[in-house]
């Protein structure tokens, strides 16, 4: 058995690194995209340490490719066919990254955007598909922060696509005389389409026609004044079922 977590460990160590050399990545890339020590992903890339499943899933997103393309070719070994099938239940526990990544690409291709106005498109498309059709499009977790609702770790999702090329984001003198800078968010990548159905892309397309127009501010001061709004800490989740009191219609 030890012979054989071996092996998988190898074999799971030199897939990644075939797919970070592809995206043209080092190790220290690695190590910072994912939030670790770069050392400790060289080892998981040389089949030193086991790489939990939870970190194949950010690898996977790192690197911008799906599960099956990430781990099977013709040498797949028999004993990694239970390690995917715990790595996808996983996933299905988890939010859709490629819904969310395409999501973002959307709205920096139709809108001028920055950070506190894509938080606030991306939570009013999950919660208005949500109230509309009783499911998220992304299913991604939002979090109450002082500007208003937010993806949980969005810097974090932010800094993966930046750093593999999905988004730009670029420092603007707004008031140079008070030192105002704004982070625009420019999409690079082309929105994929068909990762979503008629339903999705609607939602997408009123939110970005009826709020995209609107500044980070005014959005902001759109989700505070939301019925559920005061009854939240700061850093709490936001259920999903409150979309149900939604006052914002489209």
């Amino acid at each position: 058995m030890v012979e054989k977590d071996q092996d998988l460990t190898k074999y799971v160590g030199e897939r990644i690194r075939k797919y970070r050399l592809r995206r043209k990545l080092s190790q220290r890339d690695m190590g910072k995209l994912l939030g670790i020590p770069y050392q400790r992903y060289q080892k998981y890339e040389v089949g030193e340490i086991r790489l939990p499943a939870e970190m194949l899933l950010k690898i996977g997103q790192v690197l911008d490719v799906s599960l099956d393309t990430l781990m099977y070719d013709e040498n797949f070994p028999d004993e990694a066919i239970k390690y995917v099938r715990k790595v996808r239940k996983l996933r299905e526990r988890q939010f859709n990254a490629a819904k969310l990544i395409h999501m973002i690409i959307f709205f920096g291709t139709m809108c001028r955007l920055n950070k506190t106005k894509l938080n606030k498109l991306l939570f009013y498309a999950d919660f208005l598909h949500y109230k509309e059709h009783g499911k998220p499009i992304s299913n991604v977790p939002y979090v109450k922060l002082p500007h208003g609702p937010a993806p949980e770790s969005y810097n974090a999702i932010l800094g993966i696509l930046e750093g593999t090329g999905h988004i730009e984001i670029t420092e603007v003198v707004l008031n140079k005389g008070k030192g105002v800078i704004e982070e625009q968010i420019t999409a690079v990548r082309p929105f994929d389409q068909k990762l979503f159905d008629e339903k999705e892309l609607e939602i997408l397309r009123k939110v970005a026609l009826h709020l995209g127009g609107k500044t980070g501010a005014e959005l902001s001061e759109l989700a505070h004044n939301e019925p559920f709004w005061e009854e939240h800490g700061l850093g709490k989740p936001i259920d999903y079922e409150l979309a149900k009191k939604l006052k914002v219609e489209l």
